[in-house]
């Protein structure tokens, strides 16, 4: 779809649901479609209405529902707990502005900014406000903008406060000609439509940011700085003309050349040389996943050019989990390395514990939903078209007899009758299912049992025509043992060889040494944390095996200098939920103490360790800007017409072009 065609969908997950079955996508209700090809902006909450007055019926008078299980019906209501966006559509949903002095919606009037000149962007500070009182940050100026910081930390507006402050906001929507900005009204640009809800005001946590977002945001930045990616980078003339007004981090300021009115501008912490540039491509491009965990990074990444581009959101969800951690740690100062470990990290830890369907690939949902686009003209109504009758089927079948094929009937056919004896186990999720042999059209076949006679008959044409190269082996070293102790004619031999072979496999394949014993490889966890398993060092043990349940699936990653040195990586795994209770007596604080190993040490590096610029490159030349082109009478406010887009979707969607 091109990219000047914005398109809005609305989707419902249902949170009460397993959490196995509740992010699925046949499980995600698309409830509308807002059309494009342009943000609706803060008239979003027009086409929000007819949501609202069915969120609105579900609180106050329910639904009649069906239960499958009970066979009865029962009045079902709902509530909407929060939503899910971007920062751009969070300003869409909750009237707060996210964009100049006053955007961040936690801090709201106590948010802490200052405008940039020569960037010509918000710079937000003060977030050693949420800090410990005694945090040595607090009293960190060299660190930080040059000054103390001992603010308490601001408090949040809670539902109760923003609906009495916007009871009497009178709400103006429309595309119309560019209205005066209200200063009276501060930041807030509306009143949100969810206050209609009855309940809405009460919710402590209203609105979310989508972390897959803000991971993407962080890796393009890091990415595009770290490689010097043209018009990436985050650290360029402008930056450091900021820096010099503002009057910290004086290594990095310019340096003017009176001999050619140039400025020298040295090569900062983060810079990395062109080797190290290679080292850690070459990290993204041998990185292998296992299968269905992650898709084609390396495609993205040329080690040549030393750059990367092209990726997603899931990609850069992955290269914030388990490749930045490996690939900075060669290239980079042991005070960076360890910073960007410690994110890398933290971004896995939250989403390992906090949110557990993190490692579903978004892209399955993408390439399902830009499939059911048939029409270019009229995108939205394909769109809905496709996901409404897919729903349908699917809500549907949940209520059909097993023999109408749908997607969770499919390992049963026409024939599949329960297979049940007296004594047996029933099992739900593993049901003794089958179906006569042949031609079921002209006879229906019967369940019978099998004598021993027959099925030994059965077991033995198995095994002589399964084709297994394992037991084409074991039949002719059988044959031989049979010829070689039989002196008869050879149909003698022959018969034995049939007969005898089933009962001489069992117990052959009963003494068999496991070839696959464990090979201990020596390992350690190195200072930042990280586990490296060293594959040319083995080590001596008594144990040749170890249990299933006494590992934790893993892939490892090479080492960009070092030959046989791996970093094992945890692996998420989704869909695997221990609910019994006595099997997890600790479920309480799992969550933090997997975060405080996960993250790595914690020891801050002294501000003598501290340098913010690296002699062992050469400083780059630039031409110094002009005032004119930084003039100071550029706009610092938003206008009410200012577009709620994030640049990144814009990167994101043109990636491959």
């Amino acid at each position: 779809m091109s990219i000047s065609h914005s398109t809005w969908p609305v989707m419902l997950m249902n949170y009460n649901l397993s959490p196995w079955i509740c992010m699925k996508p046949e499980y995600m209700m698309l409830s509308m479609i807002i059309p494009g090809p342009s943000s609706p902006g803060q008239d979003i909450d027009v086409y929000l209405q007819p949501l609202i007055v069915e969120l609105k019926e579900l609180w106050e008078f329910g639904i009649e529902t069906y239960d499958a299980h009970t066979n009865q019906t029962f009045q079902m209501r709902a509530a909407l707990m929060w939503t899910i966006s971007d920062f751009p559509a969070l300003a869409m949903l909750s009237g707060w502005s996210t964009k100049g002095k006053l955007a961040c919606p936690t801090c709201n009037y106590d948010t802490c900014s200052q405008y940039l000149k020569h960037s010509r962007k918000m710079c937000y500070l003060g977030h050693r406000a949420f800090l410990p009182p005694d945090h040595p940050f607090r009293r960190d100026k060299k660190s930080f903008n040059g000054e103390e910081d001992h603010r308490p930390a601001p408090t949040s507006l809670s539902g109760i406060e923003v609906f009495e402050k916007l009871h009497d906001f009178n709400n103006v929507f429309g595309k119309g000609n560019k209205k005066r900005r209200r200063n009276n009204e501060g930041p807030w640009k509306k009143r949100s439509i969810f206050f209609e809800l009855p309940y809405w005001k009460h919710n402590k946590l209203r609105h979310n940011l989508d972390v897959m977002h803000i991971e993407k945001n962080i890796c393009d930045s890091l990415l595009g700085t770290l490689l010097d990616i043209l018009g990436k980078s985050k650290d360029h003339v402008n930056s450091r003309y900021d820096l010099q007004e503002m009057g910290i981090r004086k290594e990095l300021h310019p340096r003017k050349d009176n001999t050619n009115g140039k400025a020298h501008l040295a090569k900062s912490c983060f810079t990395m040389k062109p080797e190290e540039k290679r080292l850690f491509c070459t990290v993204l491009k041998n990185a292998k996943f296992p299968r269905g965990f992650a898709s084609n990074i390396s495609d993205r990444v040329d080690v040549d050019e030393m750059k990367i581009s092209g990726y997603k959101s899931h990609d850069a969800h992955f290269i914030m989990h388990y490749l930045l951690q490996i690939a900075v740690r060669k290239g980079l100062p042991k005070n960076v390395s360890l910073a960007l470990i410690r994110l890398g990290n933290f971004f896995k830890a939250i989403c390992s514990k906090v949110i557990r369907r993190a490692d579903l690939e978004p892209m399955q949902i993408e390439i399902k939903e830009i499939g059911l686009v048939r029409n270019r003209r009229y995108p939205e109504g394909c769109i809905a078209e496709g996901f409404d009758v897919e729903e349908f089927l699917i809500f549907g079948s949940r209520y059909l007899h097993y023999e109408v094929k749908t997607p969770f009937s499919r390992y049963r056919t026409e024939d599949d009758e329960d297979v049940e004896k007296e004594g047996d186990d029933l099992s739900l999720l593993f049901p003794k299912l089958g179906h006569p042999v042949g031609n079921g059209k002209k006879k229906k076949g019967k369940t019978f049992t099998m004598d021993l006679e027959l099925s030994s008959e059965v077991h033995r044409y198995v095994l002589f025509n399964t084709g297994d190269e394992q037991v084409e082996d074991f039949l002719k070293e059988h044959k031989m043992l049979i010829d070689s102790n039989i002196r008869s004619n050879p149909w003698t031999r022959a018969k034995s060889h049939s007969q005898e072979f089933g009962n001489w496999f069992k117990e052959k394949v009963k003494n068999v040494e496991v070839p696959n014993q464990c090979d201990w490889f020596h390992n350690e966890i190195d200072e930042y944390g990280l586990t490296r398993v060293y594959f040319n060092k083995s080590r001596s043990t008594d144990d040749p095996f170890v249990l299933a349940s006494q590992v934790h699936q893993v892939f490892y990653v090479a080492d960009p200098i070092e030959k046989d040195v791996y970093y094992a990586r945890n692996k998420v795994l989704v869909d695997l939920y221990d609910l019994e209770e006595e099997n997890c007596p600790n479920i309480g604080d799992t969550f933090w103490r997997e975060l405080s190993e996960d993250i790595g040490p914690s020891d801050r590096l002294s501000d003598v360790d501290m340098r913010w610029s690296r002699e062992d490159i050469p400083v780059d030349v630039v031409d110094m800007p002009s005032d004119a082109q930084f003039s100071e009478d550029t706009t610092m406010g938003t206008s009410e017409e200012e577009d709620d887009f994030d640049d990144t979707d814009w990167d994101w969607m043109d990636a491959d072009d």
